[in-house]
């Protein structure tokens, strides 16, 4: 009699997000999952907030792949189709991009931008959605004007908002 291990999935998940193997109707977080030979598994990612997706691969013997992902907003899944032998997924998450402005004293900085995937107000220290236009409007106080605005470090092109001391500008 010879008996033959089943494979096993390792899930090697960075921080940043939370990940999940589906076999079937069967959902683990377990770091190793033993599934049944020819078995496919989805891998369900969940970045946490200020995070997305960097990457997934799918390591087997002795191979590494780039998996494909197919989203829904932030989550991702994954397919390891036909399992056949160990195998190892590892999933990294990136940092959004945060926006931090410093608006001095005598004026106020309104910013907006697209937040997870909703765009509307941010307050400074917050995180944006990749490919977010970034749009602040300065306001100085009564009795001043804008003398200068830089973003990361050189001078932004301002755009003057009619019958006001108000200048907005869009970071791209």
């Amino acid at each position: 009699v010879h008996f033959e291990k089943k494979p096993t999935i390792v899930l090697d998940n960075g921080s940043g997000g939370n990940a999940n193997l589906q076999v079937g109707s069967v959902t683990s977080t377990d770091a190793e999952t033993v599934v049944d030979f020819g078995s496919n598994v989805q891998v369900n990612i969940v970045p946490t907030a200020g995070y997305v997706v960097d990457t997934v691969t799918f390591t087997a013997d002795g191979q590494t792949r780039n998996a494909e992902l197919a989203a829904d907003k932030d989550i991702r899944y994954a397919t390891l189709d036909n399992v056949t032998h160990n195998t190892t997924v590892a999933v990294t998450y990136k940092p959004k991009p945060v926006v931090t402005v410093d608006s001095g004293a005598n004026g106020t900085v309104t910013i907006s931008a697209t937040k997870d995937f909703t765009e509307g107000a941010i307050s400074s220290g917050s995180y944006v959605d990749f490919d977010s236009d970034v749009e602040v409007e300065v306001s100085p106080v009564k009795g001043y004007v804008i003398e200068t605005v830089t973003v990361n470090g050189d001078n932004a092109s301002l755009t003057e908002i009619a019958n006001s001391d108000n200048k907005s500008f869009t970071v791209y």
